[in-house]
């Protein structure tokens, strides 16, 4: 069996359904982001429930998928990590229950919602109202719980949250990428001195992310995000146009200040003529970079969020707000923080590769470390999309590991020359990581299968496999032939390669890699 461990958040969602439990309370609603590992939450309830209790449950969703993960995680997935006793569980949709009714519900005083539309014909024909009902739910589906009231409410883990905390960010998932921005702009305001903020529904709902305070100043907040590094006049007076609109039909206050947060550039001279004539200030991805760099965290918070890269961008301060009179605070307890905390992440990564055991019993183990690896080496200054677990659609192929590259619009110097090399002379917009937790060397089998990947249509035509020992000499001469025969680079990565790329990071991680690149090449004979 894997390891599974419970992440902190996962284990307060559990400790408050118990607490919600013990007080008898019937209607208990647990929201969290996807992604987040509802289903741990999931297992550790029914454990408690069918085990300690002996008690019966019945878990309904509204997708057979659903139902079959469901089934599958608690019985074979989890073994080990929870002991549930399976006679006293059953697993089903909500359109079977109301369709056939074969299953006496009276015999089930628990019922778990998860992920599940709950509708009134299902509510009423569980008779909901008299039995303990558990909704496990994500953030945005509060359909999940109409029935209940906001006290019912136990936890509540959101996309906000998992960002702040690291379990999050926008390559793995889209939807946090607008939370993702808004953390990233509240904690850059954080350093001109804005602590109080104001952010709710309604604020949003008239077109502002959020409000900060200091004193009696008061900063209206507004940040948008383009794919093109450069935003076109028409396009950012098009924007000037929507802000001012809202201003006049808000009445806001001519001495309250309008901020524009936009992750692309915008030419100066629209900036200044903006301020001056209308009291707005642009800080732009230019004024972004040169207030975040003095921060490495905050820098990799803006990294996260762009979709280029932003390593050659030397940032510039903005005019306008040396003109408001705003002034910009750097933390040296904050930048000593991170970077002390940044030392033990790496260190810990380390020692959890290195303790991994070799073998196909720990190959998720393996995979898993490696995959937070890569997160932390290259996600944030390379890559806008970095799925695990990737199918293809007919699911003939799965990838461990698949990115989607920032590409650079603005000249050739604004990439990393590895993966400038990539897009340009092999034509991949899009790179595959395999994990192979081998003993021995990987042989040339391997990379026959990996090749089945990469596909030029697709601007796919370049993978890293990640093992303990590399390539064997069978495998290389493969990979050569790949490469010669038909474009495909397959490069092999060892678990030396990661510890030295871990323990100088970035930028000479990616020197690194483009030096065994490069090695690669220059030892293939036409």
């Amino acid at each position: 069996m894997e390891a599974i461990h419970l992440r902190p958040y996962q284990i307060k969602a559990i400790s408050a359904i118990q607490e919600a439990l013990a007080c008898n309370q019937k209607h208990i609603v647990v929201e969290m982001a996807t992604g987040c590992g509802k289903g741990l939450v999931l297992a550790k309830t029914v454990e408690m429930l069918s085990k300690e209790k002996l008690e019966n449950v019945l878990i309904l969703t509204d997708r057979l998928e659903v139902k079959a993960q469901i089934k599958n995680a608690l019985f074979n997935n989890y073994r080990g990590f929870v002991e549930i006793d399976k006679y006293r569980v059953e697993i089903e949709t909500e359109q079977k229950i109301l369709r056939q009714q074969n299953i006496k519900t009276s015999e089930y005083p628990f019922i778990i919602f998860y992920d599940a539309v709950i509708s009134e014909n299902v509510y009423e024909a569980l008779f909901c109202k008299e039995k303990t009902v558990i909704v496990l739910t994500t953030i945005a589906n509060k359909n999940s719980h109409r029935f209940f009231t906001p006290n019912e409410v136990v936890f509540s883990y959101n996309y906000t949250d998992a960002i702040n905390d690291g379990y999050l960010t926008p390559a793995m998932d889209t939807r946090a990428l607008e939370p993702a921005i808004e953390a990233f702009s509240k904690r850059l305001l954080e350093q001109f001195g804005y602590h109080q903020i104001e952010s709710h529904p309604s604020m949003q709902d008239q077109g502002w992310d959020f409000i900060v305070y200091k004193d009696k100043q008061k900063i209206w907040v507004e940040h948008k995000v383009y794919k093109s590094q450069v935003v076109s006049p028409s396009t950012a007076n098009s924007l000037l146009k929507t802000i001012l609109m809202r201003k006049m039909k808000q009445d806001i206050p001519q001495e309250d200040i309008i901020l524009l947060i936009v992750l692309s550039r915008i030419p100066s001279f629209q900036k200044d003529n903006i301020y001056d004539r209308y009291g707005i200030i642009v800080l732009d991805i230019e004024n972004l970079v040169f207030y975040s760099k003095s921060n490495p965290h905050i820098l990799k918070q803006l990294s996260q969020v762009t979709y280029f890269s932003i390593d050659y961008i030397e940032g510039s301060p903005s005019k306008e707000v040396e003109k408001a009179g705003l002034s910009f605070v750097t933390s040296e307890d904050d930048i000593i923080y991170e970077a002390e905390k940044e030392v033990v992440e790496t260190s810990d990564l380390i020692r959890q590769l290195r303790e991994c055991k070799s073998g196909k019993k720990y190959s998720g183990d393996y995979e898993n470390i490696c995959e937070k690896i890569v997160r932390t080496l290259f996600e944030a200054n390379y890559f806008n999309r970095l799925t695990k677990q990737h199918k293809t659609k007919d699911e003939h192929f799965r990838m461990d590991l698949i990115g989607s590259l920032k590409i650079n619009q603005s000249n050739e110097e604004s990439m990393h020359p590895l993966w400038q090399m990539l897009v340009q002379h092999y034509n991949s917009h899009f790179v595959v990581f395999e994990f192979k937790n081998y003993s021995n060397e990987i042989d040339q089998n391997l990379i026959y299968i990996t090749e089945k990947y990469l596909f030029d249509a697709a601007l796919r035509n370049v993978a890293f496999i990640i093992s303990r020992k590399g390539f064997s000499k069978s495998a290389k001469f493969a990979a050569e032939g790949c490469l010669k025969e038909h474009g495909k680079l397959i490069l092999d990565v060892t678990e030396k390669d990661l510890v030295t790329m871990l323990e100088v990071k970035s930028d000479e991680a990616a020197d690194f890699l483009l030096g065994k690149l490069e090695e690669f090449l220059m030892g293939i004979s036409k």
